[in-house]
């Protein structure tokens, strides 16, 4: 905090009366936007495909998917 600000803090609480706060106000998450509502279903669809890709490919032995072309951003 701020050296001026604890200086003046008794002097605001009392001045002001009880206030009252909540801790956690300042860590609450906003809620998503349709953006990135459509985003992270694109971006869980892609890493899907990608899972998919390296079963298939494990399964039948053949060479592993080339990931720069199936890049998540």
């Amino acid at each position: 905090m701020d050296s001026i600000l604890v200086e003046n803090l008794g002097a605001m609480l009392l001045c002001f009366g009880e206030i009252e706060h909540d801790q956690h106000y300042g860590e609450r998450v906003p809620p998503e936007t349709e953006e990135e509502k459509r985003a992270r279903i694109v971006i869980e669809l892609k890493a899907k495909d990608i899972e998919e890709a390296r079963k298939e490919a494990e399964l039948n032995g053949g060479p592993a998917p080339d990931e720069a072309e199936m890049k998540i951003p």
